[in-house]
């Protein structure tokens, strides 16, 4: 997991340039981190989940 603020602060400057947020939850998604997804620990919604290889268990 990245350090605490950075999920945030790279959040913000998604939305000050207009950029989309992705959250690559390839790794920690699913409950790993102890929440539904990484980004829930700082309450950041990102545009885009990536979850595919979680999602199918590595199918």
């Amino acid at each position: 997991m990245p350090s605490e603020g950075y999920i945030r602060r790279a959040y913000e400057l998604c939305k000050t340039h207009n950029v989309l947020f992705l959250a690559d939850e390839i790794q920690t998604g699913l409950g790993r981190t102890g929440k539904m997804f990484c980004c829930d620990w700082e309450g950041v919604v990102p545009d885009v989940y990536i979850i595919g290889k979680a999602l199918g268990g590595g199918v």
